[in-house]
């Protein structure tokens, strides 16, 4: 279940610009400093520099384009 739940949860960090506390109730895990901790330890990385990794970046600007 963890697995899946940690698929979805990348999925949504690539694919949308949801918070990451948004991402973590909607995935199941309720608190954002559990869902940081567990997919930390299962990717590698937080889900912060994940969604910067698969993002290449963009979703940090803004709605016109700035950084």
């Amino acid at each position: 279940i963890r697995r899946v739940r940690l698929e979805e949860a990348k999925r949504l960090l690539i694919e949308t610009d949801r918070s990451i506390a948004d991402i973590a109730r909607t995935t199941g895990f309720g608190q954002q400093d559990l869902f940081s901790r567990t997919f930390r330890r299962s990717v590698g990385m937080p889900p912060s520099e994940f969604r910067r990794q698969h993002h290449g970046g963009l979703w940090l600007q803004d709605r016109d384009g700035r950084n």
